[in-house]
């Protein structure tokens, strides 16, 4: 098995059970082949140039009050132009 499939094993594993997922989990499960520490970076230097962000938070996924207080204050230090909070619903098919 390789890294990605383990990790995404782990993460699945997490999630049926009700544990917490942390931000690189869900950016992994959500976004495949995507880095969390990544997107962020990118979206920091597009902002420091003058380019408009948007950041999200998505509800519903086992986060927790402390992951949502850290987002809120990635939010804030990004200096997000435009925010949005999803719900999860996940498709029954």
């Amino acid at each position: 098995m390789g890294k990605d499939q383990n990790k995404l094993e782990s993460a699945l594993a997490k999630a049926k059970e009700g544990g917490v997922l942390s931000k690189s989990d869900i950016t992994f499960l959500l976004r495949p082949g995507q880095d969390y520490d990544l997107r962020l970076e990118i979206k920091l230097k597009a902002h420091n140039r003058g380019m408009l962000i948007e950041e999200g938070l998505l509800c519903g996924v086992g986060e927790t009050a402390n992951a949502i207080a850290d987002s809120i204050a990635v939010m804030h230090e990004l200096d997000a132009d435009q925010v949005r909070v999803m719900n999860f619903a996940p498709s029954r098919y």
